[in-house]
């Protein structure tokens, strides 16, 4: 391994110029990170508020991809500073060929007949052919992206953000009014009680106004095990993660097995027919920022690229500065280089050259942007997860940077959460979000018009809004991250593609179709047309393809019910007793009902006897999870579907 110290906080050139020699910042062989060379990328400005469907012309093209277009105009776009690249004109012939294309990744979904309404799907059928003939990228991407490609496939996790943090959920009323901050006129720290609980997020939110966000979408109660089950499509008592995988680099921690088949291993080889010979287009996959699926031991860096990853650019576990980190560059055929970054020495100090979330925007575009074949970018976001840093000003908003400065923040600042006001924890908070949104804005700003309309993207989050910022009132504290309630399990999902008719209004296609953050794994291979099933028999997995749902988000859906787990400790496989764990929190939910069993205590004899409390909730008028209807006395209609998710739990997890 090998060492580059100090080349981000002391360059004031590109990001992506490799160092020199004699240049004096490097302490071992240079290396060519595929960054753009010569001057920055230009991004666009901000995208605005409300922007959306109805701001789009109405052009054809425009029709069916309606949320592409509204992140590539100039008004839309992220909090930077920079422009958007101008595309050249259009080209007839890739025209006809986009048509090809269409028809063909139409036949490869083979679509369920029975749940798809026949003339909803006809008029997508058609509004897809329309986009097909009229989808004509400019000249000069011609070498870029041919059509002969497959779906390129863009997945964002945000960390530690619960529906309860975004305005368009709308779940947690103001705890006071509102006011405009003026630095002249109403300039001080939040009152005491006082927090606005969400942040500015423009770029999330026209994504969801062009596409298709799910407010029935869950992920496990902590990080590692959600990513776990994201990258193989399998529930934690199969693989081993069922909670946060250790940072303290000690030896013998658990790792996520090479034995289980990532997400880039299936877009490697799920396009290999017999004697290993291909039969499609396999995927150049690329994963930038966040792991957190391993140990922290050196011997753990490489463990991404060791699993299908051609280019791991990244943190392997949470870091305790977002400034201040160790970045590891791992390439595939390539040594695996270590980098310092710290933002202390560069001028001015705390900027984005050595933010945690830039540079993983900035990794992941000079990746995309270096592709000539179809791709799938993995991209974790480390804030706003602890710790509660301010992020720096040029991703704000005036307002963010306003309020801030009349607290007496500035960028690099850390709030301890067990001592700091909770509404300074929370202000802190909500710019991080801000900050994180913005980079969104920047990713998807910085990818060509050509590229991004043939890319699904997937936003997602990790697991809930920590107990410490979670607003109670209207919400219940303890609910929140590490627990599996609503509050802690159910999260943010919006999906942006090509393949999403037009919103029938500004506000997007909304979702109450069940969706498991393991669906992704099954969905991502039938929208690539990847081979699923030769890797890995589909009854070893617990994903379900909600594709349907994103041809036809008016589809319900194939999911009935949703299983979520957390447990301790990691690495206790096969499946063993409950009773094992030290740690173990359950719950199955069909939408309506939800069956919690959590352990309450083990005796002190290995795998003794463990004992359990358990819950029954009706969520539709109960879903801050409030009334156990078992202590109350159940009818016969709310034992009978006691009886069926407690089934299902067993069936999962063991009695």
């Amino acid at each position: 391994m090998t060492c580059l110290a100090g080349r981000r906080g002391h360059r004031e050139g590109h990001l992506g110029s490799p160092p020199r020699p004699g240049d004096g910042l490097g302490c071992g062989p240079a290396l060519d990170r595929g960054r753009a060379s010569g001057a920055d990328r230009r991004l666009p400005p901000p995208l605005g508020r409300g922007a959306g469907s109805a701001a789009l012309g109405p052009s054809g093209w425009e029709f069916k991809r309606g949320i592409l277009r509204a992140v590539m105009r100039p008004e839309h776009l992220s909090f930077g500073q920079d422009r958007h690249p101008s595309h050249a004109r259009s080209d007839p012939l890739r025209a006809g060929l986009g048509i090809l294309f269409v028809l063909r990744i139409r036949l490869t979904f083979d679509l369920p007949p029975s749940p798809v309404n026949p003339s909803t799907l006809r008029r997508t059928l058609l509004a897809t052919l329309v986009v097909g003939t009229l989808w004509t990228p400019g000249a000069a991407q011609r070498t870029r992206q041919a059509p002969r490609l497959g779906p390129n496939v863009l997945v964002i996790v945000l960390d530690d953000i619960g529906t309860d943090k975004l305005e368009f959920y709308g779940e947690t009323p103001p705890t006071c009014p509102g006011a405009a901050c003026d630095p002249l006129l109403n300039c001080s720290a939040p009152a005491s009680g006082c927090a606005q609980p969400y942040a500015r997020t423009p770029n999330l939110d026209a994504l969801r106004r062009g596409g298709l966000w799910f407010d029935k979408a869950y992920a496990m109660p902590v990080c590692s095990a959600t990513r776990a089950a994201l990258q193989t499509g399998r529930y934690g008592t199969k693989t081993g993660i069922g909670n946060i995988t250790s940072t303290t680099s000690q030896a013998g921690d658990y790792s996520l097995p090479n034995s289980e088949i990532l997400l880039a291993e299936l877009l490697r080889d799920g396009f290999l027919g017999p004697a290993k010979r291909a039969v499609g287009r396999p995927y150049s996959s690329g994963a930038f920022g966040k792991w957190h699926m391993t140990a922290a031991l050196p011997a753990d860096y490489g463990h991404a690229v060791a699993n299908g990853y051609d280019r791991f650019y990244g943190v392997i576990g949470n870091v305790t500065n977002h400034f201040r980190f160790t970045q590891i560059l791992h390439d595939k055929g390539s040594s695996i280089l270590t980098e310092k970054i710290d933002g202390r020495f560069t001028t001015p100090p705390y900027e984005v050259d050595t933010y945690q979330a830039s540079l993983t925007t900035r990794d992941t575009l000079a990746w995309i942007n270096d592709q000539t074949s179809s791709f799938f970018a993995y991209v974790a976001y480390a804030p706003p997860h602890t710790p509660v840093q301010v992020p720096p000003l040029s991703l704000l908003s005036t307002e963010m940077q306003c309020e801030l400065a009349c607290a007496g923040l500035a960028p690099g600042n850390s709030l301890n959460p067990l001592t700091e006001p909770p509404e300074l924890l929370k202000l802190v908070y909500r710019a991080q979000v801000e900050a994180v949104d913005a980079e969104i804005g920047k990713l998807l700003a910085g990818i060509p018009a050509p590229v991004l309309e043939n890319t699904t993207v997937f936003v997602l989050g990790d697991n809930g809004t920590p107990i410490f910022l979670v607003d109670e009132p209207p919400h219940v504290a303890n609910h929140g991250k590490a627990t599996v309630f609503e509050l802690g399990v159910r999260v943010p999902m919006i999906v942006s593609s090509p393949l999403i008719p037009t919103p029938p209004t500004n506000d997007g296609w909304r979702s109450s179709a069940l969706v498991s953050v393991t669906d992704l794994w099954l969905t991502i291979a039938e929208l690539t047309g990847a081979n699923a099933a030769a890797l890995k028999p589909l009854s070893l997995l617990d994903s379900i393809s909600f594709l349907p749902v994103i041809a036809d988000p008016l589809n319900s859906g194939s999911r009935t019910t949703i299983y979520t787990q957390t447990f301790l400790p990691n690495g206790i496989l096969p499946l063993p007793q409950p009773a094992c764990y030290s740690l173990n929190r359950r719950a199955v939910t069909d939408g309506e009902y939800k069956y919690i069993r959590a352990q309450a205590s083990v005796d002190a004899t290995p795998c003794g006897t463990a004992t359990y409390t358990e819950a029954l909730y009706y969520l539709p008028s109960d879903p801050e999870e409030l009334t156990n209807l078992i202590t109350l006395g159940l009818t016969p209609d709310q034992q009978q579907r006691l009886q069926i998710l407690s089934a299902e739990m067993d069936a999962r997890s063991g009695a």
